[in-house]
């Protein structure tokens, strides 16, 4: 019976309906929970995976030790724990103009895809040209699907054929600069992940830093091997290629192989007129003049030098070097072949020098020498070809010398006799002879004497300046046998008698480098004041081509000693180069008259014509004017007609000792 007000149970029907809608309800429910837990759970392990690849590319982008390498590695890595089916690397061009394979690339599966990496591996790609050339001009990634559709993909025939379903291309940046392009393929087509875009693109980062650390060890190799001012290789490098190419020839074929040196003629001119930024300019005019001359010599086929290579380099200061190899032929085609480089270097440094150095004239003077099999070692074939450069600019500017056997025995006396000269400046070995000079008058009186050097050689003997003088001032220790020269005839003017009241004057002869150092005429005053000689009994010689080379320090240093008495003599007159407006500026108390014009007057011809011109023009200045090498009384009589005052040689007596002149005075 049922009750109004009073709602019915419902059924056991509509109960079990309920519960069974519940228990669908949270079996749905669970599901979609797992089914989000399950997504979670591998979004965030894949997650994790590019994470530690990502990872794993920046270490491999920090231990790498080649470009290729990183690339490699990192290209295998990617593949294998992305699951792309090929990747593949291209490379920018050194002038930027396209991209192209490598040679580094993976395929999974290599079976079915080798024809598209093999039109991928050594295929070029101009700019915006295929999807690696629109990279490389954007430098901005690009996702593909069904590249084998695609219009814009070059490569669509071998895509089809190898069932390529998804491509993409990543740039890899040097800062903002594209280096390279990687691309990935895969069969299935997926769409384009912005996760797996950001994680390969955080990778050509990564790799981007591999390209910048090399860059920077090249650019670090390259400044410890090139000269910074004329980026030409500098000593270092040079003598790495020369022992590289020495140890590469037997000595049997080491004539194949030759060093040219190169020092600048001038170029102090320029420092110290024009300043050294000048300097400067002079010398990266000089590295781009060789380096184009010998380039145009290479790309000479058909003549003597086809097939030689050249290799210039800066050595340092003003000396340049050039490895020559692949020489052919014989010893005189071999010397031929280098004279005509020589040459056209000279021609290179003449056409390119002109404007840059004036007023200065720059050149250069070049010694070579050719390798042959008794050069045991790069240093002997070195110092033969700086021995050569010596000899060619001690013969004056702008030459070129060759070694040889001849020239190394003349060199080596010469290296041994300078040695001998220092040793014998540290034993005393050096005394005086003094030749009278007198009077050309009736009285033929003894008015002064010429200080001449002599080395008592403990081996040869008594030698005189011709044997030894060339060497001491080649090698600059005539600096110190001038200094001692000067020093020691102020000393022995100083104690001489004075006959008649009237004690006689000391002539000294003062070498270039001697008269050209700074300090000179202090010097000079110097030695004048400890020996205590009377400066007017002082006359100081210097020869035509000394006195000529800087006529404005000439004239300074003259008037300079002038105010102090001493007197300067112009030796060895018409024998130099000296103009007559050269001798007009030049203030000099005393001209002499070389032997040779002395000797050849025979009373009658041009010789004596010669020197009634040289006493005429004497006069004319308010010279006074020695004769040298009067060796017979005609001589003596033919220069007293003509108006000579003053005269030395055999005639009136031979250069003698110190106490035998004052033996001579007290007479």
């Amino acid at each position: 019976m049922i009750h109004a007000g009073v709602a019915e149970p419902p059924s056991l029907e509509a109960r079990l309906a309920r519960a069974e809608r519940a228990t669908i309800r949270e079996r749905t429910a669970r599901l979609e929970a797992e089914r989000i837990a399950e997504h979670g759970l591998r979004t965030l392990y894949e997650s994790k995976q590019r994470l530690q690849l990502l990872q794993h590319i920046t270490g491999v982008a920090n231990r790498a030790r080649t470009i290729a390498e990183a690339l490699g590695t990192a290209l295998e890595a990617i593949c294998e724990r992305m699951n792309w089916t090929i990747g593949n690397v291209l490379m920018v061009s050194a002038d930027r103009t396209y991209v192209e394979g490598c040679n580094i690339w993976r395929a999974n599966d290599a079976s079915g895809v080798m024809a598209f990496v093999e039109a991928s591996r050594r295929m070029r790609f101009p700019i915006g040209e295929g999807l690696p050339g629109r990279v490389f001009a954007t430098g901005r990634s690009e996702w593909i699907a069904n590249p084998g559709h695609s219009a814009m993909f070059v490569r669509a025939p071998e895509a089809i054929r190898c069932d390529l379903g998804t491509g993409c291309a990543f740039p890899v940046l040097a800062g903002d600069e594209v280096v390279a392009v990687l691309e990935f393929y895969m069969r299935q087509a997926v769409p384009e992940d912005p996760e797996i875009v950001e994680i390969l693109e955080q990778a050509s980062i990564q790799l981007g830093r591999v390209f910048e650390r090399d860059r920077a060890q090249r650019a670090l190799i390259h400044d410890a091997l090139h000269d910074p001012l004329t980026g030409l290789p500098n000593r270092a490098l040079f003598n790495d290629r020369l022992q590289e190419s020495f140890e590469r020839l037997t000595p049997a074929r080491r004539h194949a192989l030759a060093v040219l040196v190169l020092d600048l003629d001038g170029f102090k001119q320029v420092n110290d007129t024009l300043g050294h930024h000048a300097g400067d300019r002079v010398l990266i005019r000089v590295g781009r003049a060789l380096s184009d001359a010998l380039t145009l010599l290479e790309q000479r086929p058909g003549t003597d030098l086809d097939g030689i290579r050249f290799s210039p380099a800066r050595m340092g200061g003003d000396e340049f070097t050039v490895l020559v190899e692949d020489l052919a032929g014989e010893d005189l085609a071999q010397h031929g072949a280098i004279d005509a480089i020589a040459t056209a270097l000279h021609r290179a440094l003449d056409e390119n020098l002109g404007s840059v150095s004036e007023p200065a004239q720059v050149g250069a003077s070049i010694g070579y020498a050719i390798g042959s099999a008794v050069h045991a070692s790069v240093d002997q074939l070195l110092r033969d070809a700086d021995l050569a450069m010596y000899e060619a600019k001690a013969g004056g500017r702008g030459r070129t010398v060759g070694f040889t056997d001849a020239l190394g025995d003349t060199l080596r006396d010469r290296a041994r006799l300078t040695n001998e000269l220092r040793e014998g400046i540290e034993r005393c070995e050096f005394e005086l002879d003094y030749q009278p000079i007198v009077t050309l008058d009736s009285a033929k009186s003894v008015c002064g004497f010429e200080a001449l050097v002599r080395w008592n050689h403990p081996v040869r003997g008594r030698l005189l300046p011709a044997e030894f003088i060339a060497v001491a001032e080649s090698s600059g220790l005539i600096l110190y046998l001038g200094d001692w020269v000067l020093r020691e005839a102020c000393r022995t003017a100083a104690s001489w008698p004075a006959p008649g009241g009237q004690a006689p004057f000391i002539s000294i002869n003062i070498a270039a480098r001697q008269f050209a150092q700074p300090g000179f005429a202090a010097r000079v005053r110097q030695i004048v004041l400890e020996t205590g000689v009377e400066p007017t009994r002082i006359r100081l010689e210097l020869t035509e081509s000394t006195a000529i080379v800087d006529i404005d320090h000439t004239c300074a240093v003259i008037q300079e000693i002038r105010k102090w008495g001493v007197q300067t003599s112009l030796d060895d007159f018409g024998t130099g180069f000296s103009s007559l407006s050269s001798l007009h500026r030049l203030p000099f108390d005393v001209l002499k008259i070389d032997r040779s014009f002395v000797m050849a007057m025979d009373g009658n011809g041009k010789g004596d014509g010669i020197v009634r011109a040289i006493v005429a023009l004497a006069r004319t200045i308010g010279m006074t004017i020695v004769a040298e090498g009067i060796e017979t009384p005609a001589q003596a009589e033919l220069l007293i007609g003509l108006g000579c005052e003053l005269g030395q040689g055999y005639h009136f007596g031979r250069p003698a000792l110190a106490s035998q002149t004052a033996a001579l005075l007290e007479r």
